[in-house]
């Protein structure tokens, strides 16, 4: 699988429990033992720890905990703590009482786990702060579990197409001219008089034949077309494109990687519902879904892909070089074409949108991922702690980008990023990985699945298989 889909490693059942029932044993300072410390002297300023796994979010933290601990009179200590096994090492640190993580960073299919471990709980104020008022309601549900908001969102992370906008241009003006000066072939069906066939040739119109403003009037119904809408859309760009030498294919994508492959299911399946976290709301095999799987099997003759050779890498490099008119992308290249360009590796214009639709029935939904700041349940220091969550979520939230190169779950830093269009409008139609501690490995089924489908497997057995495999893990647990 995708190193973008990794996940934390599954915390040891026992470790979970005892800390739940050491947790339940211990008593915190009550109101009289903090009034006897003031009563000692001098207030000293409370301390709160905030942990975190991707180093890229240094420079960000490190300046909203120096900001918040000014605004605040506190001490705000950043850690980065590694990526794997986090819930186990935030409980073990707990539990010595070493730095202990007041605040910590989450990703949403991991709220079961924490929630149930006492590691997250329910954010004062969330109704007001942890709404469709600051974040996209896709943003919102990657954060509620069960009907409780756990934390607030700070990034995500999904999937939207690039397309090569010179040989969308170039599509639409051999389109326009295609309609005008296309003749009924019937008329000279079974003519065999030369003189006939001359009078009729003289009739054909030409390009040069055409007045400049209908050309230019047609290439504009085309244009309004050029980026589809639907995947008919782009299999007619593909069918009708006579496109330029070093055009090798009109689309790839990297088929062995989940991520890339999920918009193809994501509107005709079910895990969990909107929040990802109903377990009697799974719905993998339906006749949508199955119709979807075929398509996405179709594709290997349509576009000649082999999924043995292909990968995102390369997927993107031949897109830099022209090769390609379509590939789907993550966040991270939009940066990465941008300096392409500026340095002279990528020689035509890029754009960004949507992926398309399966059909007019059935929907894309891509893949969405969504890291949040979740409060510690057996903090000292709650309040503070979710003071400082809305800070690095709401408040400080479109510096984010800037300083980590990751993109804000927060609205209102949308409107400072357009580059990013696409992907906010992606990941506002987005599905969010559910959060059952029994599918932590259940992507990786589902990745194998699409590789079977790819490699002739029947789509509609295969969607049976694993939604049993779902459920007999499920009422297993």
């Amino acid at each position: 699988m995708d190193r973008r889909l990794r996940f934390p490693a599954v915390l040891l059942l026992a470790a979970l429990l005892a800390f739940v029932i050491y947790g339940a044993a211990q008593s915190l300072p009550g109101a009289g033992a903090v009034a006897e410390a003031s009563a000692k002297g001098p207030a000293v300023p409370e301390t709160i720890y905030f942990w975190y796994t991707q180093e890229a979010l240094t420079d960000y933290v490190e300046r909203a905990a120096v900001t918040f601990g000014q605004e605040h009179g506190v001490h705000v200590i950043p850690v980065l703590a590694q990526e794997g096994n986090l819930l186990e090492s935030i409980h073990d640190a707990t539990l010595e009482g070493r730095q202990v993580p007041d605040a910590y960073l989450l990703s949403s299919v991991s709220l079961e786990r924490a929630y149930l471990a006492g590691l997250a709980v329910e954010l004062p104020d969330a109704e007001n702060y942890c709404s469709s008022v600051y974040f996209p309601q896709v943003a919102v549900n990657a954060g509620t579990y069960r009907g409780r908001k756990l934390f607030y969102p700070l990034y995500f992370e999904t999937v939207a197409l690039a397309y090569n906008a010179d040989d969308l241009e170039d599509w639409a003006r051999q389109a326009a001219i295609a309609e005008l000066t296309a003749i009924d072939l019937e008329i000279a069906d079974g003519i065999t008089d030369e003189e006939t066939a001359a009078a009729i040739a003289d009739q054909i119109i030409t390009e040069e034949d055409l007045d400049p403003a209908v050309i230019e009037e047609t290439t504009e119904k085309y244009r309004q077309q050029a980026v589809p809408a639907t995947l008919a859309q782009l299999l007619t760009i593909a069918d009708t494109y006579d496109a330029p030498k070093e055009v090798d294919t009109i689309m790839e994508w990297d088929v062995s990687d989940v991520l890339f492959d999920y918009w193809f299911l994501g509107g005709s399946i079910s895990l969990g519902g909107e929040t990802g976290d109903q377990r009697e709301d799974l719905s993998l095999a339906n006749e949508s879904s199955e119709e979807c799987l075929r398509t996405f099997a179709s594709m290997k003759d349509f576009f000649s892909m082999d999924a043995e050779s292909i990968s995102y890498e390369r997927c993107l490099q031949d897109f830099t070089e022209g090769k390609v008119v379509f590939t789907p992308v993550t966040t991270e290249a939009v940066p990465r074409l941008a300096r392409s360009a500026e340095e002279g590796e990528m020689s035509f214009t890029c754009g960004f949108a949507k992926l398309p639709d399966i059909s007019e029935e059935n929907r894309t939904r891509t893949l969405s991922l969504t890291e949040g700041v979740a409060v510690n349940g057996y903090s000292e220091h709650r309040e503070l702690a979710a003071e400082f969550a809305r800070f690095l979520t709401v408040d400080d939230s479109r510096d984010l980008y800037l300083r980590s190169g990751k993109l804000p779950a927060a609205s209102s830093a949308r409107e400072t990023l357009p580059e990013f269009e696409a992907f906010y409008d992606a990941y506002e139609s987005s599905v969010s990985l559910p959060k059952f501690m029994e599918t932590e490995n259940f992507w990786m089924e589902l990745e194998a699945m699409f590789t079977r489908v790819w490699n002739g497997k029947d789509a509609g057995l295969a969607l049976k298989n694993l939604q049993e495999k779902l459920v007999r893990g499920m009422v297993g647990n």
